[in-house]
């Protein structure tokens, strides 16, 4: 399903996608996180935290409400699984609980918007990385991320994927 393709194809990092490739391989990096998965947003390379949270807020939900189709069609409950999984690692090693901080996005809109280059050609490009803390308020975000993260954990808990789910 195309859908479900679109969210592999906005996803960062290593890519099967022959056309997109690899890219961003370093972000968070320089924080000492792997942040190479998640979403780009509007079809440009930035990750935007809240956007992404309620794009994976919709997808889990979908599962929930409308199981069947997910598996009437195909391979595409391994899809869904696999892109919330994305999401849910990338949000995952985004989390530092010592410090209270949350990724709320990498890159910069701006020179981001302006840039045409593929996402191919940018693979290693360093990016900042925007955190939410306890002083650096961000509830939008925050709220969005966890009502996500509940809803992927109530798809994982339905599917029978708490101890392990099927690799895409």
């Amino acid at each position: 399903c195309m859908s479900m393709f679109f969210y592999a194809a906005q996803a960062g990092g290593k890519s099967s996608i022959d056309w997109r490739g690899d890219c961003f391989t370093e972000d968070g990096a320089s924080d000492g996180k792997n942040l190479t998965l998640g979403w780009f947003d509007a079809g440009d390379n930035v990750k935007f935290g809240l956007p992404m949270a309620y794009s994976a807020m919709g997808l889990a939900w979908g599962a929930l409400e409308f199981p069947a189709g997910y598996r009437a069609g195909g391979q595409q409950l391994r899809s869904l699984l696999y892109n919330l999984r994305v999401y849910a690692f990338y949000i995952l090693e985004g989390w530092d609980p010592a410090t209270q901080t949350l990724v709320a996005q990498i890159g910069t809109g701006g020179p981001d918007h302006s840039s045409w280059l593929s996402c191919k050609k940018r693979r290693s490009e360093a990016r900042k990385v925007y955190y939410i803390s306890p002083t650096c308020r961000g509830s939008e975000v925050a709220g969005d991320t966890a009502s996500a993260l509940a809803a992927i954990a109530l798809v994982l808990k339905a599917e029978g994927c708490y101890q392990r789910c099927p690799a895409n």
